[in-house]
């Protein structure tokens, strides 16, 4: 038996998780200390300043071109960033927005930032200073220059300058110098603890090897490299200084994520087991933590860790208390900022209002507008799965961020999702035009805002702008995918198919390409099937590349593909697989109770409603949750009580509330061979029969409701209805005056007399 509001559901969750797939390639990053506004430096130092200087460290150039040396300047740019965040009176932009940056908006094939492009690079972080440096090592000296781009002039500042130079194995006492330097030239005011506190982050270990391997291992676990390679990289340094507390605190790090993701791919069918023998990362991940512990137990990295093994094993509760207490180390730090919201987000039983407020508690910085956009990202997601969304305090937030980050051209792109999501494509056009205009150097930004726009019904512009995307990197396969599947918008099938050819041919083992596919039919509508086909395929070549791709979302789309062409038992499997996931389960029941009720399991739809509510318990008074558990209880009492006619009239009236008429008239016609005499059921039926302009069927039902029940107002006040509708104006005149007389104060009956006697 149907669920009424099960298609309806199944839709809205539809448009939201594929709104959520368009930003899967854009990272959450978050750098925190960004607000306030600088004033003019020439008129005094940072001391008479009410805010803090807003500074980004680009990455140090390394003139001699030597590949053995690059790592020298991530230790460098990362050093310094760490030592400068240690400054209360500095907001200091960290490396992964800059990574970001350097990565969406084309600055060169290098990646480089040169005094002519700072400005610009600045002006996107939301900087006030940049610092440029760079270094050259010839044998084993080091030296290391630093200068500073003011965005209020555009212009190195020729005072704001300094030089270290010496052996490599003096490395930690150079860039210790070069940090004391760079804030003595910026006249930033210290403390004694901040002094104690920019000393230390030099003082982690005397091994410059040590150092190296550890910085590499950082850079590649922050750009999401294969753990294993990390792992090697935080050994190595270990081996050249057993005591070096932030690599037993990355190595825990790195198997912690590990261990999370063998379990996520374990979550498997029993016939698709992938056999894999796992070393114990959980384990081993303890004992690294704890021997990072035992050295330094101010680290945040640490607890991190222990945060993603305890959500590893579902101890959520404490996963929190621990990312809580990364968090409070350094409320500075993006990544335990970073795995704080992950953890508390997944918990998947918190507003994201709230949320707000818990970080705000915890000392994070609400107004910087990096943090604003990463919490907006996050919250249109999971506001779109409410039934009554509340966007207004997200767009609030996108507005206070733009005002500060003004050219960041991403985020009136996630502004346009909001309006997409709520149907008004005129505003959401106005938008996606902001944001092309701002990131017209962008292929990533282009081939996003064409799907955008492809989303909208709207393809020949996407195309335009998947083919500027392509002028600008002619081999861009996400930007080549998106093509095609706008090409089959325009049902230009034959290109489409010839493109899709190509790059299946290029990547035939491509989990994104497959995914693509079989999203973009279920949008479509056009084949079922087909989404089928490529979104299990999708399925299969993600357990050897993930890609970036959660295997949970391609199950829920799956998943869909099943549902819309009514395949309820595979569907069903599906779903029951991702309740297991902390993202998907509340989602997951709630479908799965629609998929029961369809199939005849009313007991396991009202179980797995049920589960849904204890999930969601914000959602217990929402109207339309509450005719949903009403009708999965009706459909269950039923099948407890089959001969109970005040629940086929109660199913009757839910389904008349749906618009559901057959299911409606079904009820009613059992409830009616049940209980003949009944003025209740005869009521309903005449009101089934209006809802269907049934009229002289309608006038039977509702008279013989009367001669059951002579006082039935309703009844009457409907009849008066029916028989204007046939024509017999008296009739329904005399239908009204016996309405008054049950209810002389009944003021549509009189409203509707006075309208008849002067028409």
């Amino acid at each position: 038996m149907k669920s009424p509001l099960f298609r309806l559901t199944l839709a809205r969750m539809s448009l939201t998780i594929l709104c959520g797939f368009m930003f899967t390639f854009q990272p959450i990053e978050i750098a925190l200390e960004l607000s306030g506004r600088l004033p003019n430096l020439s008129t005094g130092t940072r001391a008479q300043a009410a805010t803090a200087l807003r500074v980004v460290v680009l990455p140090f150039q390394n003139l001699t071109g030597k590949s053995e040396d690059h790592w020298l300047g991530d230790s460098f740019s990362e050093s310094l960033t760490m030592g400068l965040l240690k400054v209360e009176a500095l907001q200091v932009i960290e490396r992964s927005q800059i990574s970001q940056i350097l990565r969406e908006q084309q600055f060169g094939q290098t990646g480089l930032v040169d005094e002519g492009t700072a400005p610009r690079l600045g002006k996107l972080l939301g900087a006030e200073v940049v610092i440029l440096g760079s270094y050259q090592k010839v044998g084993e000296q080091i030296q290391a220059n630093v200068r500073f781009v003011h965005l209020e002039t555009g212009h190195v500042n020729k005072k704001w300058a300094t030089q270290v130079e010496g052996q490599l194995s003096q490395l930690f006492g150079l860039q210790k110098q070069l940090a004391r330097d760079l804030i003595a030239q910026m006249q930033i005011p210290t403390s004694e603890t901040d002094v104690k506190n920019v000393d230390a982050v030099f003082n982690e270990t005397k091994s410059t090897e040590a150092h190296r391997f550890y910085v590499e291992g950082l850079s590649k676990l922050r750009r999401g490299v294969n753990p294993k390679a990390v792992i090697r990289d935080f050994k190595a340094a270990l081996n050249e200084d057993p005591n070096y507390a932030l690599a037993y605190a990355g190595l825990a790090e790195a198997h912690a994520h590990l261990s999370s993701e063998r379990k996520r791919l374990l979550v498997l069918p029993p016939n698709q087991s992938l056999g894999i023998q796992g070393p114990g990362d959980d384990a081993l991940a303890q004992e690294y933590a704890q021997k990072a512990l035992s050295l330094n137990p101010n680290l945040a990295q640490t607890w991190r860790a222990l945060a993603w093994l305890e959500q590893n094993q579902g101890n959520f509760e404490r996963a929190l208390e621990l990312s809580k207490k990364a968090l409070l180390i350094n409320p500075r730090d993006s990544d335990s900022l970073s795995a704080y919201i992950s953890i508390r987000m997944m918990q998947g039983n918190i507003r994201s209002e709230k949320l707000r407020e818990e970080l705000k508690s915890l000392g994070a910085n609400m107004d910087d507008p990096w943090l604003k956009y990463a919490l907006a990202g996050m919250a249109i997601l999971h506001e779109s799965f409410q039934s009554k969304p509340n966007f207004k305090w997200i767009e609030d937030l996108l507005n206070e961020a733009a005002m500060a980050l003004p050219d960041l051209a991403y985020i009136p792109l996630l502004q346009s999702t909001i309006p997409i999501r709520m149907g008004d494509h005129a505003l959401a056009r106005t938008l996606l035009e902001k944001a092309v205009q701002l990131g017209s150097d962008s292929p990533e930004l282009l081939y996003t805002a064409a799907s955008l726009y492809n989303s909208i019904e709207d393809p020949s512009t996407a195309l335009n702008l998947v083919e500027q995307a392509l002028q600008i990197d002619s081999h861009h396969f996400a930007a080549r995918t998106e093509k095609a599947n706008i090409l089959s918008s325009l049902n230009r099938e034959a290109e489409a198919e010839t493109l899709f050819s190509e790059l299946e041919k290029e990547r035939p083992e491509n989990t994104m390409l497959q995914f693509s596919r079989g999203v973009h039919f279920i949008q479509s509508g056009k084949s079922n099937p087909r989404a089928q086909e490529h979104l299990s395929r999708a399925l299969k070549l993600w357990e050897k590349e993930p890609q970036g791709i959660s295997r949970s979302l391609i199950l829920s789309m799956l998943g869909m593909a099943y549902i819309t062409d009514n395949r309820l038992p595979e569907a069903r499997k599906v779903y029951e697989e991702l309740r297991s996931d902390p993202v998907y389960y509340s989602q997951a029941y709630e479908v799965l109770a629609g998929i029961m009720a369809e199939s005849g399991d009313y007991a396991g739809a009202l179980e797995s409603y049920r589960n849904f509510l204890k999930i969601m318990p914000e959602m217990v008074n929402d109207p339309q949750k509450k005719q949903l558990y009403s009708w999965y209880y009706l459909l269950r009492q039923k099948e407890l009580e089959p001969n109970n006619s005040l629940i086929l009239n109660d199913l009757a009236q839910l389904a008349l509330q749906f618009k559901n008429y057959t299911l409606a008239r079904k009820f009613l016609t059992e409830g009616l061979a049940k209980i003949p005499e009944n003025p209740t059921l005869h009521y309903n039926l005449g009101y089934l029969e209006m809802a269907e302009a049934h009229w002289p069927e309608a006038r039977k039902a509702l008279q013989k409701a009367i001669s059951l029940k002579a006082d039935y107002l309703k009844a009457w006040f409907n009849l008066a209805l029916v028989n204007q509708a046939l024509g017999q104006t008296s009739d329904a005149r005399a239908a009204l005056m016996r309405v008054l007389e049950l209810d002389s104060g009944h003021i549509e009956a009189r409203d509707l007399l006075q309208k008849w006697a002067n028409p």
